[in-house]
């Protein structure tokens, strides 16, 4: 039997759970992360996923895609400016400080 992969991907990534999303983003950067599509796939995440936060332990399915983005994609010419773009503009607070520190770090 065939499977989609592609349509499998978009479906759990946009799972009405968070820890769903963050969970398959995780787990599509540890064995995907080479498939055709799949870049994309976090820069959309880290740009357009729903998440609101409501306690400071969640998952933030946004961080999880920019996480798999600035370890598996740092030469991309996308990384940098998406990083500085969610460090700035991103609504939740603790994903603009993270983002924020690892800007620092990479200037160093």
């Amino acid at each position: 039997m065939s499977i989609d992969y592609r349509r499998f991907l978009r479906t759990v990534v946009s799972d009405d759970n968070e820890y769903v999303r963050s969970e398959a983003l995780r787990q599509i950067a540890s064995g995907w992360k080479n498939e055709a599509g799949i870049l994309e796939l976090f820069y959309h995440t880290a740009l357009n996923d729903p998440f609101q936060r409501e306690s400071k332990y969640q998952d933030n399915p946004r961080q999880t895609a920019l996480e798999a983005i600035v370890e598996y994609y740092p030469e991309h010419p996308q990384s940098l400016p998406l990083l500085q773009d969610r460090a700035e503009n991103d609504p939740d607070e603790q994903l603009r400080e993270w983002a924020k520190k690892k800007l620092r770090r990479l200037e160093n």
